[in-house]
């Protein structure tokens, strides 16, 4: 189930969604203020052999699980937020999702893309 997961769709092949989402830019502040240093500890390539590439997919796809586990749960604390009608609840952490769950795995989704195109181009 995972690996379908995995497989980049039609749509994302081109990186133009991700572009209109902003990923780009959400990318380029990550790397401003030093939180990518902080958050991609293990996901650097020294030489970038197809090994090592393909090693950091794997790595990218693990912190994309996380992420993903990390969006459904609080998800579901919000959905249970509006269930008992705490909307402020529900808005705050819809909103706190977006950059720190749903955005990250986008990136992945996104960096995936161009490490892929990286090594269709060492064949």
């Amino acid at each position: 189930m995972t690996d379908r997961w995995f497989l980049l769709r039609s749509f994302e092949k081109d990186g133009k969604a991700y572009k209109i989402l902003g990923i780009k830019l959400f990318k380029d502040f990550l790397i401003r203020t030093g939180y990518n240093d902080m958050l991609a500890k293990g996901l650097k390539v020294s030489n970038s052999s197809k090994l090592e590439l393909r090693e950091l997919i794997l790595k990218m796809q693990q912190a994309e699980l996380i992420h993903l586990l990390g969006l459904g749960i609080a998800f579901a604390i919000a959905f249970i937020s509006l269930i008992v009608k705490r909307f402020d609840l529900f808005v705050t952490i819809n909103l706190l999702n977006i950059p720190l769950n749903l955005y990250p795995v986008f990136l992945q989704r996104y960096n995936r893309l161009r490490i892929n195109h990286i090594l269709r181009n060492k064949l």
